[in-house]
């Protein structure tokens, strides 16, 4: 993931510096909280994985979050990293280590805006691994995401939108049987029409394509859907 993470990175700080000498005006602010988490919980009827009495459980983490945004005329970019850090492992993001780099870049005119949205993260699955850990340890997960989204209004009554969203996960499959956990890829469009018949009528029409790809098990499926809605405010 290193050489993804540091070509994220790059790219978007790159955009940022080009903005901002561009407009020659912006705002940068920096909000990092730090948060420490102890627990301990006495419980002489739990049994632990050595068929032992465990009466004490305890456990110790560190949680850090430096989200740092760019405000500039037109642009507004943020970087989001995130972490944690702990003398325990659990599932998911509640209990276990995790990473997560988030950068969002967001550009703006009078009729159009656009955002981009890409991540990386590795963390630990829903899945417990039982037989090797008694259902104290997760399976690592590792994940990125990018998407695009533009809405554009043509006039004071029609609007049209498009996201394109991909994303990847890969699972480590220590301790878990074959086939449980899959690795995949997931990509998606969905475009969108909004008319605006008054103030209290609008119409959407929607669409979506999506394709996911199992990596492990050679599994492909592809959806597609076409909506139409409507909607009346009563005063």
């Amino acid at each position: 993931m290193r050489p993804r993470l540091r070509a994220l990175a790059g790219l978007f700080w790159v955009a940022m510096m080009l903005n901002a000498s561009a407009s020659k005006a912006g705002v940068w602010t920096m909000n990092p909280v730090l948060g420490i988490l102890g627990d301990y919980s006495s419980n002489p009827a739990l049994i632990d994985a050595t068929g032992t009495t465990n009466t004490r459980v305890t456990s110790d983490a560190i949680q850090l979050s430096v989200p740092t945004v760019y405000q500039g005329d037109a642009f507004k970019g943020e970087v989001l990293p995130a972490g944690r850090l702990s003398n325990s492992s659990g599932y998911s993001t509640v209990t276990s280590d995790y990473a997560h780099l988030n950068l969002v870049g967001e550009y703006d005119t009078d009729l159009s805006t656009l955002t981009a949205t890409g991540g990386l993260s590795r963390d630990s699955s829903l899945a417990y691994d039982y037989l090797t850990s008694a259902g104290t340890k997760g399976v690592r997960r590792d994940g990125s995401i990018v998407d695009l989204n533009w809405d554009q209004h043509a006039t004071e009554r029609l609007e049209y939108a498009i996201d394109v969203n991909t994303q990847r996960v890969l699972f480590g499959q220590a301790g878990v049987p074959i086939g449980e956990l899959s690795d995949y890829n997931y990509t998606s469009v969905s475009p969108g029409v909004t008319w605006n018949g008054s103030e209290r009528d609008k119409y959407t029409l929607s669409g979506g394509l999506s394709r996911y790809d199992s990596l492990n098990a050679r599994e492909e499926l592809d959806r597609k859907s076409t909506r139409l809605n409507s909607s009346h405010i009563t005063i």
